[in-house]
């Protein structure tokens, strides 16, 4: 053996080892800098990439499939750092809140300012907001990405702080990008005459018998938005725990949650879901947990799952129902 030579090659073969191992070790879950921040949290596998955004309400900031953003985003916020005493109007992303809607007071300690954050595991990340002064709850939200899927695991936690129980529910609000396809699958026959109802000015009031409208039909036991309806916020019930939304990247975003058309629910009247629209630019998908009678010191959890696979969005929009709910069922198996 030419020793020469034997030397000359074994730092290259020694860097290719490290090389090798350093991409083997490589961590799915880091702290990083984007979006004015230093310490967002990043989760990725091989072909989805999800950010944690502790700084103003503990949300989703990007959740993406092969480079592809399903939520909204809006960097005229980036670097944000809100105080509870105004409201910042349209936080971006996907964002979570408590319920119901027309019985709470406003809670900006939990819905905008800074949370806790950090890496629990390879794939996955906690939040922890502060206690909310005007409801004495206090969240953790526990995100768990799939080593190899597009598939984001939610799970949020609520613990009551006060000397007396709370009444509440989980209430989801995540904006996604507008201009698609917003399904939902619905009962054959429900308290909704039209599938749906809507809301209306002033805060509280509810059109259960809608005008038929170009943006709103049904299909299949499968209601379907084509756009913002005459009024921007829907209600309506499921026949299933799940809701999923087809952008005009042809990504279809799923969501998947525990559902009982039996249990009560927190929201009046009685609904399990709704979508809020704004124009082409905003979707906002929002299933509601059941109402949770919490006690002194104890907590109540609900789970979402999120999905992104790849789907074309025809351009009349005229989506195959059932290729829909086989994808769906196959994704979410």
């Amino acid at each position: 053996m030419n020793p020469v030579r034997s030397f000359r090659h074994q730092p290259i073969a020694l860097s290719l080892s490290l090389l090798l191992v350093t991409t083997c070790t490589s961590p799915a879950a880091k702290i990083i800098s984007d979006h004015g921040y230093d310490n967002l949290i990043e989760i990725k596998n091989s072909t989805t990439r999800v950010v944690l955004e502790p700084n103003m309400g503990g949300r989703v900031l990007s959740f993406q499939l092969n480079s592809v953003e399903i939520l909204q985003q809006n960097p005229a916020q980036a670097g944000l750092q809100p105080t509870r005493e105004k409201t910042e109007p349209r936080l971006a992303g996907g964002r979570f809140d408590v319920g119901p809607t027309t019985a709470l007071p406003k809670h900006n300690t939990l819905w905008q300012c800074a949370w806790s954050a950090e890496i629990t595991g390879k794939y996955s990340a906690r939040m922890t907001s502060q206690i909310d002064p005007d409801l004495g709850i206090q969240l953790i939200r526990e995100f768990t990405l799939d080593q190899k899927k597009a598939h984001l695991a939610c799970k949020q936690i609520m613990i009551n702080h006060n000397k007396e129980a709370f009444h509440g529910c989980f209430w989801s609000r995540t904006f996604a990008k507008g201009g698609g396809v917003a399904f939902a699958p619905i009962p054959a026959k429900g308290v909704f005459p039209r599938g749906y109802g809507l809301n209306l000015e002033p805060k509280g009031s509810f059109n259960f018998l809608p005008e038929p409208e170009p943006n709103v039909r049904i299909r299949d036991n499968i209601l379907e938005f084509l756009g913002e309806p005459s009024s921007q916020k829907s209600i309506f019930n499921l026949s299933d725990g799940w809701m999923a939304y087809l952008s005009p990247d042809d990504l279809l975003f799923i969501k998947t949650f525990p559902f009982d058309p039996a249990w009560q629910y927190a929201d009046p009247p009685q609904h399990h879901a709704s979508y809020w629209h704004l124009k082409d630019e905003i979707i906002e998908i929002e299933p509601n947990g059941p109402l949770q009678i919490i006690q002194p010191g104890e907590q109540a959890e609900f789970t979402e799952h999120w999905w992104l696979v790849e789907f074309d969005l025809p351009e009349n929009k005229l989506v195959n129902l059932e290729k829909l709910r086989n994808v769906i069922g196959k994704t979410t198996k």
